[in-house]
């Protein structure tokens, strides 16, 4: 049996979640890689920038966990990527000359 994930900071069980990547990104970057609840995930959250009803929480059930789907936008992990996607379409794209005049 899979058991339920521990906080990180008061140390108690709960039910897996998830929020966006850049809902993630508003608590500081020490707590990032943590297990946390939704209580302590809350109240890390810098609150006079962010409206704590504007974040969306989504409860996730771990033995069939899907990811969510995210349309008409694109993320990139840039630690996995060797070069930007300027260099790559540079590389791809062959040089254009100019006429001569």
């Amino acid at each position: 049996a899979i058991s339920d994930p521990t906080c990180h900071l008061c140390k108690e069980s709960y039910k897996d979640w998830e929020v966006s990547f850049e809902q993630w990104g508003l608590i500081d970057a020490v707590l990032q890689p943590l297990d946390l609840c939704i209580d302590c995930y809350k109240q890390s959250i810098p609150v006079p920038s962010v409206q704590l009803s504007d974040i969306r929480i989504v409860h996730t059930n771990q033995h069939n966990h899907q990811p969510p789907i995210y349309h008409s936008c694109l993320f990139l992990i840039m630690e996995y990527c060797e070069s930007t996607l300027m260099d790559a379409v540079r590389h791809v794209t062959p040089a254009t000359t100019t006429p001569a005049g």
